[in-house]
């Protein structure tokens, strides 16, 4: 039973309100949760490449300034896979370097 008395540092309960105090404190990213969810719809897509060159930083400097956010880039397919929102998708396919668009696959799990 606890009384006013109750010293919180030795306290079961002060214990664990200062572990989920500092549990929290370091599990919040440092941008707020309501600026991520104001941001366009987005869906991650594979943008392949005509001249099958190696995506350069100024190809990347003007897909972020359409808001398309780079997740990956394969060297291999000469391709990255990024996140676009759905109102940029034709700028994005009018660029002149740009081949094709492709929505990425999702895997499904496997069901019994």
């Amino acid at each position: 039973m606890g009384s006013l008395g109750t010293n919180w540092n030795t306290s079961k309960t002060g214990k664990a309100l200062l572990g989920l105090a500092l549990v929290c404190s370091f599990g919040v990213p440092t941008q707020s949760l309501w600026a991520q969810s104001r941001e366009p719809e987005a869906t991650k897509y594979w943008i392949f490449f005509q001249d099958k060159v190696l995506v350069d930083n100024p190809l990347l400097d003007e897909l972020r300034e359409l808001g398309v956010r780079p997740v990956h880039q394969s060297d291999w397919l000469k391709a990255i896979s990024a996140y676009i929102p759905e109102d940029q998708l034709e700028s994005v396919g009018s660029l002149p370097r740009v081949d094709r668009i492709t929505r990425v696959a999702r895997s499904r799990p496997v069901t019994k």
